[in-house]
């Protein structure tokens, strides 16, 4: 389409070159623009007859013909709308441009808003000879129009025309925003009145906004946040994005939005989830942390949390307020907090003063000038950056004598849910501070009565170990005697007027006699022995060696500790291995037997009738898990232990009760079966110390079951075995160990070894002798550590030193350690080995650093004691 030009005199187009193109193709490049065009062809007089308009297709009305002269064209036009299209007509006939005119074409009730244009055709003469024109359908654009006129007006936005000076059109929304009832009024307002005189970083708002308008020109677009200010004062925060006007360079609109209740929302929702999130990271520091680094960690987190530049806390002392903890403050900024109160400074820059007096939290903002018009703090905030500040009384057991200061560089920063926020947060701090203070007054106490109590703990097990020795030291001689009253009979001949079976029914009998005694004396060192671990658990001092220790040995005495106890009670008692076992595990030896002894004694102890089996399997808990470590391949499992009975059984009330010191089942097991209720405790204990489990199962008048789970590492190359036959075997070995050398001579183990035996008790003296010159060796005693460092010496100067030194660690004069620390002072190279009452860990390492190579607990049994002696002087 050819645009009219605005000048008076029409452009002349020649006929010829005008339609030098096809009119036909002309029509078509306007119909696929959806354009219709009219003509008037000029006679003489120059009149409107010959007008026709020609519609588009795309125009076409439905039932009108595509071809129509000005009267039935005029009908169709609105009323309101004909005279001007006539008008323009007319003139155009003058050899006038024609002006274009907007009209409404009106058919069948339908409206559609057309635009008419047009420019007159003259020959080569310069003769009019016809006017040619256009219509254009803009019905689309008219409603978009009138659509966005309404959007306009009823904007949720305040949305303005303007330039830097002034404003022109203006939608009613912001006359509400901005509190004006008259447009006239609003209309006298420069853009700037609409903003406070400082923004939220300190800027004056003309600077401010200058900056936005410098974007604007150089982007055509800038949104940015903005404070602004109703006609009451009142100042409030919105988004203002500037957009340019179409065909326009001086003016732009204004698009300005309220965000003042969604900040709001937003700040309340930001506040909590800080206030959350520096209650939970003070509470997190509450117990490793001391009260000076809790209140630092308040000031920093809540620094990062609000977004606060610096926050402090601190104490009012003589009218100087002193900044104690702080975060974020820098030299300058110490220093001025430091001032003297004059009343600017308690009004209006720190008004900590007034807080704490008020008990009120109390906001203030720096920019406010005082009376005289001025600023106290412009140096202050020229070095700080702060531009407001909120002071916090902190309020302990009643009274207010410090408080925080936070500090913010956006003026009136501190809105109302901000300072309840920080306020609570303070109080929430002050609360945990107090109970910060209650509660080290309270560990105080805790300390000291636990320190009591582990002094008494220590005092109980220092008897206990005393009353220990002195038990064992006695015991030792009656097991010992025992033990060899039942395994060395002294008969070498059958007496006269015996036969054989008649002498072993009588030693048969005999035997019994000795194994009531040797039974009770047993107990009583069991018994012992659990005390001493109670008195050790209550101290958390159970201790446990591991070491390589062989399984069929282990089983073997278990076999045969028990078989004859069966017997004589009726009993069924049997060892069951249950799968292929490792031949050696890694445990402590002591404490494995004393688990499964207690276990195995409990199920005697509760059975009168039926059986008694343990059961023994090798499970690995991660079968197919291979690891590396140092170089060697191992292979972790489990070895499981489960002790059966067809007992009296427990009930589910009392199960809970079975591993707590000196509890049973109720007092009539008590009265019936005796016992302390140490054993289970102490197992429980010990399984637990070999880093095992230990579970019960069991039904009234049925039986129990015990079962023990103990993890193992074992080398790749373990070996295991079947133990095939092994109950036949120990019964074989239970049953004839003691007949084998009734009428024997005794062994000669130690033929030609010399021992020289430290001890100072008599009977245990004689006892150790007896045995150890029974198996053929020579030895010589000492009743004190000095007698025996200077009979040791001296057989060494005369080139024929002991095989083996046995130390008493107990001894008057001078003890058994500090008589092996002086020979191994001297050189001693010879092998030592310590006898001692005590049976701790730390007992055996304690014998160890003064220089023994071995240790023993008393009692020790003969074999044991001949095994320790031949493992010593192989060495």
């Amino acid at each position: 389409m050819t645009a009219a030009k605005s000048a008076a005199v029409p452009t002349k187009f020649p006929v010829k070159d005008f339609f030098g193109v096809s009119p036909d193709i002309v029509r078509k490049c306007l119909e696929n623009h959806h354009i219709a065009d009219w003509t008037v062809e000029i006679g003489n007089p120059a009149d409107l007859s010959t007008f026709t308009v020609h519609f588009a297709e795309s125009q076409q009305f439905k039932e009108l013909p595509a071809v129509m002269p000005l009267p039935d064209y005029i009908n169709l036009i609105h009323p309101e709308d004909r005279e001007k299209l006539m008008s323009a007509l007319h003139k155009a006939l003058g050899s006038v441009l024609f002006e274009a005119v907007s009209c409404r074409l009106v058919w069948n009730g339908t409206v559609r808003h057309q635009k008419l244009s047009g420019f007159p055709v003259f020959d080569e003469h310069g003769k009019l000879v016809r006017l040619f024109g256009f219509s254009q359908d803009f019905t689309d654009a008219y409603k978009l129009e009138q659509r966005y006129q309404i959007l306009y007006d009823n904007s949720h936005d305040a949305i303005y025309v303007s330039d830097e000076t002034r404003f022109g059109n203006v939608n009613k929304r912001t006359l509400e925003l901005f509190g004006y009832d008259s447009l006239d009024e609003f209309l006298t307002l420069t853009p700037s009145a609409l903003a406070p005189e400082f923004q939220a970083d300190g800027r004056s708002s003309d600077e401010f906004l200058r900056e936005k308008l410098g974007i604007y020109k150089r982007d055509k677009h800038v949104k940015f946040d903005c404070l602004s200010k109703r006609k009451n004062g009142t100042v409030f925060e919105t988004t203002v994005e500037i957009l340019p006007m179409p065909d326009e360079e001086r003016h732009y609109q204004v698009v300005i939005n309220d965000v003042s209740e969604e900040r709001m929302i937003n700040r309340a929702l930001d506040n909590h989830r800080s206030y959350i999130s520096l209650i939970a990271e003070i509470r997190k520091s509450f117990y490793q942390n001391s009260e000076e680094e809790i209140i630092q960690t308040y000031l920093e987190t809540a620094a990062l949390l609000f977004e606060l530049g610096k926050c402090w806390y601190g104490t009012i002392e003589n009218d100087v307020l002193q900044p104690v903890f702080h975060a974020g403050l820098d030299k300058h900024h110490t220093d001025l907090a430091s001032l003297k109160l004059k009343s600017d400074l308690l009004d209006r820059g720190f008004p900590l003063r007034k807080a704490i007096e008020t008990k009120q939290p109390l906001a203030a903002n720096l920019l406010e000038p005082n009376d005289s018009g001025v600023s106290p703090w412009d140096s202050f905030i020229q070095h700080s950056q702060s531009r407001s500040v909120l002071a916090v009384p902190v309020e302990m057991y009643g009274s207010v004598k410090a408080g925080i200061v936070f500090h913010s560089r956006l003026t009136n920063a501190f809105d109302e849910t901000t300072v309840d926020y920080l306020d609570n947060s303070v109080k929430e701090l002050a609360r945990i501070i107090t109970e910060k203070r209650a509660w080290l007054k309270q560990q105080q106490m805790l300390e000291k009565a636990k320190e009591e109590a582990e002094a008494v703990s220590r005092a109980k097990a220092r008897f206990l170990a005393n009353i220990s020795h002195e038990i064992r030291t006695p015991m030792t001689s009656v097991v010992g005697y025992l033990e060899m009253l039942l395994r060395d009979h002294p008969l070498t001949k059958i007496p006269d007027g015996c036969n054989e079976q008649q002498c072993i029914k009588c030693l048969e009998q005999y035997r019994g006699t000795l194994k009531v005694i040797q039974n009770n004396a047993e107990y009583l060192l069991s018994l012992l022995t659990n005390v001493l671990d109670i008195s050790k658990m209550e101290v958390n001092q159970l201790d446990a060696e591991i070491i390589d220790v062989p399984l069929r040995p282990l089983l073997y005495e278990l076999s045969s500790l028990y078989s004859a106890q069966a017997k004589s009670k009726g009993l069924q008692f049997q060892i069951k291995i249950l799968t292929p076992m490792p031949e050696i595990l890694r445990t402590d030896p002591i404490r494995i037997r004393q688990i499964l002894v207690n276990l195995i004694s409990n199920a005697f102890k509760f059975t009168t009738k039926g059986s008694i089996s343990v059961s023994v399997g090798w499970g690995a808990s991660r079968s197919n898990e291979n690891t590396e470590e140092d170089g060697e391949l191992f292979r972790k499992g489990s070895i499981f232990f489960a002790v059966q009975d067809t007992g009296i059984g427990i009930s589910a009330d009392a199960i809970p009760q079975l591993f707590v010191p000196f509890q049973q089942g109720d007092m009539s097991i008590t009265r019936r079966f005796g016992g302390t209720g140490l054993g289970l405790a102490i197992s429980k204990q010990l399984v637990e110390l070999l880093g095992g489990e230990i579970t019960v199962s069991s039904v009234e008048d049925t039986g129990s079951t015990f079962r023990v789970l103990l993890p193992q590492t074992l080398p790749r190359k373990a070996t295991f075995e079947s133990f095939t036959g092994f109950n036949d075997q120990a019964k074989q070995i239970s049953e004839s160990s003691w007949k084998k050398n009734l009428f024997k001579p005794q062994d000669t183990l130690l033929n030609g070894v010399r021992i020289l035996l430290a001890e100072d008790g008599e009977d245990n003296q004689r006892l150790f002798t007896l045995i150890l010159q029974k198996a053929g060796a020579d030895v010589q005693t000492a009743d004190n550590g000095q007698t025996a460092c200077q009979t040791a010496l001296e057989q060494l100067s005369t080139g024929k030193p002991f095989d083996l030194i046995l130390m008493d660690m107990q001894m008057p004069v001078m003890d058994g350690y500090s008589a092996v620390r002086h020979l191994r002072n001297l050189q001693y190279k010879g092998p030592i080995a310590a006898l001692t009452a005590h049976s701790s860990a730390d007992e055996k390492q304690k014998c160890l650093n003064a220089g023994c190579d071995d240790y023993a607990v008393k009692p020790i049994l003969r074999d044991a004691l001949i095994a320790m002696v031949l493992k010593n002087i192989r060495k």
